[in-house]
């Protein structure tokens, strides 16, 4: 019998913030590690301990109780900067500065240390781009989920640690049973006839009035098509004021999803549409996951990337009119069949590369010596890109 204690892992993220994407990520990280390392201790850091307990099912602690993740990290195999958008300085150079922080006092406590399946930027700032190489560089692994990812942290000077083009952890996330989204259909009165066609959108700064758009949008579709338009909040704390402003604005009536959902709940939810509209990133995965044709609205880089690599249609946020959306949707309804078709290969060859992340979580945690990982992430980055040329991505 082994006296090899259990690998103990420490995740830091945007959690607990209600945010359903985000939850995606971390529920999808939870389930591949379990996979990989059944034995594993998984701890996270959470703004919600308790929420967090409750619904992922494992051990958190307060992102700002310091001296418990001190502990934590103290006995911890690995630590995992993990999922979405940490490494930007868009939102502040404090959210920034607090991710990397955690980082750092992984490194200082000589633990191991990765950044997992991240959209790297936009760092915009000096400082942001200063303290993004000095920090990143002490780092052991790092994947990311695009290219453009990579090569930003290398047009920085991120140099010393291998980058690998994975796939965003999300993409080997299974929906919730049939039984339990028919259920959720039910409590929120959506019919199983006629044709729905989601929509999730988000507040963002900027002068046009792009909620008027969707409303336009979403109207002629009412009325052309006898669509029913489901309003769907990714983060009920923000989304929820725009899903109600696009409700406002119409003339015909929307569903707005009202319940609190898991991220399976609401992947099988969004895979019983017909059509999504959507801003948020993982909506669009959701979409894509479920097999459903999308059209996105680009207003940060990682949108744009991710349907690049899909090969979906998409629309800058700033040239949205209602006229472009309607447009957008009916030349991908004429080539349904062939997109579906295309987006199955797709979404068959990233849902592998998304689990690439998690067996380098285990290499790393066994030992795989570095030099080894480092030939493997260029080599695999190499047939990334050939696929991407060959439009297999």
């Amino acid at each position: 019998m082994s006296d090899k204690k259990p690998p103990s892992i420490v995740i830091s993220g945007y959690y607990g913030f209600g945010n359903a994407g985000d939850e995606a990520i971390l529920s999808a990280m939870i389930a591949s590690i379990r996979q990989f390392m059944p034995e594993a201790s998984i701890h996270v850091i959470s703004r919600n301990p308790r929420w967090t307990i409750r619904e992922h099912g494992v051990h958190s602690m307060h992102r700002n109780d310091f001296w418990k993740i001190l502990s934590r990290l103290r006995r911890a195999s690995l630590f995992i900067s993990g999922g979405g958008g940490l490494i930007q300085d868009v939102t502040s150079l404090s959210s920034l500065g607090y991710y990397l922080g955690m980082i750092l006092l992984a490194k200082l406590l000589r633990r191991k240390a990765v950044v997992l399946a991240q959209g790297i930027g936009p760092l915009k700032t000096a400082p942001g781009k200063v303290m993004t190489r000095l920090i990143a560089n002490t780092l052991d692994f790092i994947t990311v989920r695009d290219q453009d990812s990579r090569k930003l942290l290398r047009q920085i000077g991120v140099l010393k640690p291998p980058v690998y083009v994975t796939a965003d952890p999300v993409l080997a996330l299974e929906p919730a049973p049939p039984e339990r989204i028919d259920e959720i259909m039910k409590a929120e009165r959506i019919g199983r006839d006629g044709k729905k066609i989601a929509v999730c959108a988000r507040p963002w700064a900027t002068s046009l009035d792009y909620p008027l758009s969707l409303a336009k949008g979403a109207d002629y579709f009412c009325e052309h098509e006898r669509a029913t338009p489901v309003l769907i909040p990714f983060q009920r704390s923000k989304d929820m004021q725009m899903c109600r402003e696009i409700a406002r604005l119409m003339k015909h009536q929307a569903i707005i999803i009202e319940g609190e959902y898991s991220a399976p709940e609401l992947l099988g939810l969004i895979g019983r549409m017909d059509f999504l509209v959507g801003m948020r990133l993982h909506s669009l995965v959701f979409a894509a996951l479920g097999g459903v044709p999308m059209l996105g609205i680009v207003y940060d880089p990682k949108v744009r990337s991710f349907l690049e690599r899909i090969k979906a249609p998409s629309i800058p946020l700033d040239e949205l009119t209602d006229e472009a959306l309607i447009r957008e949707v009916h030349a991908l309804e004429e080539k349904r069949e062939s997109f579906l078709e295309d987006l199955t290969l797709k979404v068959e060859i990233l849902r592998e590369n998304s689990l690439d992340n998690f067996r380098i979580v285990k290499e790393i945690i066994e030992g795989i010596p570095t030099d080894s990982l480092h030939e493997r992430a260029g080599e695999d980055t190499a047939v990334t890109v050939e696929k991407q040329n060959q439009g297999v991505l």
